[in-house]
């Protein structure tokens, strides 16, 4: 219609012009000559003039048509949602992205209320903007509100809640007030948002320390453990390099080795001696982790510290007990034998071997040997303690005095001491272990004789208690996977006493899955004579968590070199799992 009006509106002024401009056709009835060509002359440029103005309308109007259906396309396609609402807050107008936001169809939208694509909690938040830029009286100066920015939630398939930003603007199509709406989808970022709260949360209550430092080393966060452990504040911490908890006993050799850790972006594992606030030295488990952005740029570095002064105090007490013990061992001559009864294999250490004058590399090794040493005035007395002791089901412990033929040909006073440690399951004996002391020079003494028992019992004792004061699990299987020895914290960790334990197969021991992962490690090292570490979820007795074992499992040997069964020292890696996980979810989300 506008542009048929247009037309007539221009034909009557044309229609004017001419006649004005060429009036001397109606004034006079007859031209000159001249004139007839000058009038020819002016109707041809009027004609040419018409044909280019024809000629640039149609190139605009085809330039207008390609700049609207360009703008379409961007106002389809622009990456936010994109709808107008009118007085009465129906959409108007909506671009395809915002119908792919709400999974619906253009037609879905277009006549339908805004609000009826809002979820009810958010509702009140649109109206507000809404009658705030609508209501003002702006209108007669066609001055507009400026736009304004409020977060609430769409309902999208199945009114699935959408987090989305919306700027509203106000603005004015044919004098009446519309709200252009552009839409944009955070919902992300909302979840982004709850997940970091969530970790924040978790690494500010854990009891192990943890910092976060940027590419530069500089320390930008740490939770309020580390801050206990060292004793700085969080604003005394904040913008300093790690470096500074190190001090004068820092060992260099571990310094050096997280410099070249962090240079060739991998992780660091060890324990470090490092300085509190107040300038006491504590041993410090560290992990150092770099964390790298999607495009492999190391960004940040993250570090777990844990305290372990107190362990290592134990450690080193342990070591002393240890050193303590062997020196009594030495000092005390003391043999010990293990007898396997099934295989009837017998392991024994060196100094059982030297209290005979024997080479243990020329005499092959077994109970036989044992028997034809023994004296036969004694042979009854060892008997009576196989039958008594190691046959009766009943049996436990033994010893007596026994007298054995050295290698030059004289006799040699021999304590010996043994327990029954493995029985099946009918009572029969399946190993035996015992010591060894040459008492040859003490006999005569019965106060030299009591003064060597009571330091081998506390030799043993010292031996036992070291084993059972240890923080893992250690243990040890035959080659028939039968358990021959468990210590206190294995057996009370598995609701049974040592003495339970020992002589029972994995399966008797240990959950099914558990007793097949070891059954089966303990078959490849009996294979292959290799030591191997083995990771490991042992359940928790009712109502509590499982725990996550590293179980460094190696062959055992006899004096002969020939494997006679596992050992296995089993180690709780629970904390340092958790800790992994969480720190690998920490650093995918930043």
């Amino acid at each position: 219609m506008e542009i048929k009006h247009s037309a007539k509106v221009m034909r009557t002024q044309a229609e004017a012009a001419v006649q004005k401009q060429f009036s001397i056709l109606t004034n006079s009835s007859t031209l000159t000559l001249e004139e007839t060509r000058a009038l020819l002359h002016e109707l041809r440029v009027h004609q040419v003039q018409l044909e280019m103005q024809n000629e640039e309308l149609l190139n605009a109007q085809m330039a207008l048509e390609d700049s609207r259906a360009r703008y379409l396309d961007l106002y389809d396609f622009a990456p936010v949602g994109h709808c107008s609402v009118n007085e009465n807050g129906v959409i108007v107008e909506a671009n395809l992205t915002l119908t792919s936001l709400l999974g619906v169809t253009r037609n879905a939208l277009i006549g339908k209320p805004f609000t009826a694509f809002i979820l009810s909690a958010d509702q009140d938040s649109f109206y507000v903007l809404n009658k705030r830029l609508l209501e003002v009286n702006a209108l007669s100066a066609q001055v507009a509100e400026p736009p304004h920015t409020i977060e609430l939630r769409l309902k999208g398939q199945d009114d699935a809640a959408i987090w989305v930003t919306l700027l509203a603007a106000q603005t004015f199509t044919l004098g009446r007030k519309q709200l252009r709406l552009v839409i944009t989808d955070i919902s992300a970022k909302k979840l982004a948002e709850a997940s970091l709260r969530v970790s924040d949360v978790a690494l500010k209550s854990i009891s192990q320390g943890v910092i976060m430092t940027g590419a530069d080393q500089r320390i930008v966060w740490v939770n309020a453990a580390f801050s206990a452990i060292t004793g700085y504040t969080s604003s005394e911490i904040l913008g300093q390099n790690c470096k500074f908890l190190q001090g004068p006993e820092t060992d260099p050799l571990t310094v050096n080795a997280i410099r070249l850790a962090v240079k060739s972006d991998t992780e660091f594992a060890g324990e470090i001696l490092n300085y509190r606030k107040l300038g006491t030295a504590f041993w410090n488990d560290l992990t150092i982790s770099p964390v790298f952005d999607p495009q492999g740029t190391r960004t940040h570095y993250i570090g777990i510290t844990r305290d372990v002064t107190a362990r290592r105090v134990i450690e080193k007490a342990n070591q002393e007990f240890t050193m303590q013990l062997r020196l009594a061992i030495r000092g005390g001559d003391i043999g010990f034998w293990d007898w396997n009864i099934p295989s009837n294999g017998l392991t024994v250490n060196d100094r059982w071997f030297q209290m005979l004058g024997m080479d243990k590399q020329a005499q092959p090794l077994g109970i036989e040997l044992w028997y034809a040493l023994v004296h036969p005035e004694d042979m009854p007395k060892l008997r009576h303690l196989l039958e008594s002791v190691i046959l009766n089901p009943r049996g436990t412990s033994g010893e007596a005095e026994i007298r054995a033929r050295h290698r030059a040909g004289h006799y040699v006073w021999i304590l010996s001491r043994f327990s029954v440690v493995d029985r099946a399951s009918d009572g029969k004996p399946l190993r035996v272990v015992g010591t060894h002391l040459d008492i040859t020079e003490q006999i005569l003494s019965e106060t030299a004789r009591r003064e060597a028992n009571s330091e081998l019992r506390r030799s043993e004792e010292l031996l036992r208690n070291i084993i059972d004061s240890t923080a893992s699990h250690i243990f040890a299987v035959d080659l028939q996977h039968r358990f021959t020895v468990a210590n206190f914290l294995m057996a009370k960790d598995f609701g049974q006493t040592t003495y339970e334990i020992v002589g029972k197969t994995l399966h008797e021991v240990l959950p099914h899955e558990m007793a097949e992962a070891l059954l089966a490690v303990n078959r490849q090292i009996i294979s292959s004579g290799e030591a191997k570490t083995l990771e490991e979820v042992i359940p928790g007795p009712s109502g509590e968590t499982a725990r996550v074992t590293s179980t460094m499992m190696f062959p055992l040997h006899n004096a002969l070199g020939e494997i006679v069964g596992v050992g296995g020292v089993a180690t709780d890696i629970t904390q340092r799992k958790r800790m992994e996980d969480l720190l690998c979810e920490t650093a995918s989300r930043l």
